[in-house]
């Protein structure tokens, strides 16, 4: 998920909760809207889907934030599809190292890079399309697969055989 440009304006959430139930009402929501993110993309997320999936009225969103680019772009979110990323980083790490793909003293720091470079290039390319720039999706791959590769033994390379 990029972060807002310099000259966009990122709206403020419009009431700070102070009370631990309206705390938790935020968080919620935050974890939900982290979630579509996560599963669908930014362009997945609504004021409905994120109600829905925190089990509220879409006008209590409306109590916490402006809009749903609030949601998105709070650092929350941010920081929970970051965390995602971090975890399938070190999950698919540790497979590969497991399998013998991974060159001896790699400390998975090489997987992490590749997961956020190829998250922001799904990201360019699908920004104006759904059905996302081939183009830019074969270049993508072909850049991630490259530095990949400077990390991989032999057998990464050859990778996994399909049965």
């Amino acid at each position: 998920m990029s972060a807002a440009n310099d000259n966009e304006k990122v709206p403020a959430k419009r009431r700070v909760p102070q009370q631990v139930r309206s705390r938790d009402r935020v968080q919620r929501i935050l974890e939900v809207a982290g979630e579509i993110v996560v599963d669908k993309g930014v362009e997945g997320v609504t004021t409905r889907a994120i109600a829905a999936g925190a089990e509220l009225p879409v006008a209590s969103l409306y109590q916490y934030f402006a809009d749903k680019e609030a949601v998105p772009l709070n650092e929350g979110v941010q920081e929970f599809v970051r965390a995602h990323n971090r975890r399938m980083a070190r999950d698919l790490f540790h497979i590969a190292r497991s399998a013998g793909m991974v060159v001896d003293g790699s400390d998975g720091l090489y997987a992490e890079l590749a997961i956020e470079v190829a998250d922001r290039i799904f990201q360019l390319a699908f920004e104006s399309s759904l059905t996302g720039d081939a183009h830019l999706i074969d270049e993508g791959v072909a850049l991630v697969t490259a530095y990949l590769e400077t990390h991989a033994t032999p057998a990464g390379i050859a990778g996994v055989p399909v049965r």
